[in-house]
């Protein structure tokens, strides 16, 4: 996390466009006061809000406590198998009901309060711009993977933070804003390995929209998002009021064949598809490994990088 904001500061610095960076706990009061500020001094009023986090655990600033999320099932538990990604192996697991105070902080850390928490804070301010928009993500999925996902804890959360996008929308008719819920396709991230039985899908997923044609990268994907969605004519919304940015993934076509792969393949000779070679190298490579020009075993002086590389 430390290397993408430094470099990502470092790049910014080339551009004609001004990109301000914080380091800190997304969640907290403190936070958001600091954006806040700088919104204040430097902007005057915003008109895009994206709120993406996503994280196993969040402060309650009352108690004082730390509250961590679950990924477990809701009602009966649920085997598995998970991917050991250093050995490339298939481990079984079984993963035991949530229990309903788990459920409760699931929701707390990664459902829609701590959202809603900041479109309050920026519009107390009056920093919300006319025709302001807000948009969050959410994923759906199919009957693969939702006793693990949607009907699980993950779901709950999910539940949550599209119902809160609901109520915001009634609260910025005033101004002609909108906040939105895009549900997205299923794709590699620093927590994809965390979720049973998620590895084995995407692999087999990204194989078979691959062949067809239709594969997106995560820039490709959020680049469609925005221009054909959130400005612009295209939107494909379902009867909960999302964007179905996902509409390719749920295809009846995509999923049969899918699921066909991921019988055929529940074991190590998933790696031998192309689509499980793409997941592994996104996965290694948003994590600062598998870069191509990179000498992985040479000695690095940490404290060198930092003094050229700082965060500001």
């Amino acid at each position: 996390g430390y290397w993408n904001n430094a470099f990502f500061q470092h790049f910014a610095q080339k551009l004609d466009t001004v990109h301000k960076d914080f380091l800190g706990d997304a969640f907290s009061s403190e936070m958001k006061q600091k954006v806040i500020d700088y919104i204040k001094e430097d902007i005057g009023k915003i008109d895009l809000l994206v709120y993406s986090l996503a994280a196993g655990a969040r402060k309650n600033e009352k108690t004082e406590e730390t509250i961590r999320s679950f990924i477990k099932p809701i009602g009966s538990s649920t085997n598995w198998y998970t991917l050991d990604i250093a050995s490339k192996m298939f481990v079984p697991i079984t993963i035991e009901p949530a229990t309903e105070e788990e459920i409760r902080d699931t929701v707390y850390v990664m459902g829609g309060e701590d959202w809603q928490n900041w479109f309050n804070a920026l519009r107390q301010e009056g920093l919300l711009a006319e025709g302001f928009k807000t948009i969050s993500f959410t994923y759906i999925g199919t009957k693969t993977t939702s006793k693990i996902y949607r009907d699980g804890t993950m779901g709950k959360a999910k539940e949550h933070l599209e119902k809160t996008a609901f109520d915001m929308n009634n609260e910025l008719s005033s101004i002609n804003g909108e906040a939105l819920i895009s549900s997205s396709k299923a794709v590699v991230s620093k927590a994809s390995v965390f979720i049973p039985q998620m590895p084995i899908y995407v692999s087999c997923l990204y194989e078979v929209m691959t062949k067809r044609g239709v594969h997106e990268s995560i820039t490709k994907h959020k680049y469609r998002l925005f221009k054909d969605m959130v400005y612009g004519e295209s939107r494909v919304i379902d009867d909960a009021g999302r964007l179905r940015l996902d509409k390719q993934e749920m295809e009846d076509i995509i999923q049969e064949e899918t699921e066909v792969l991921m019988k055929e393949y529940s074991s190590e000779k998933l790696f031998t598809l192309n689509g499980a070679k793409m997941f592994l190298k996104e996965f290694y490579q948003i994590n600062g490994f598998d870069v191509g020009g990179v000498d992985y075993d040479k000695d690095v002086d940490i404290s060198a990088f930092v003094s050229a590389y700082p965060i500001k």
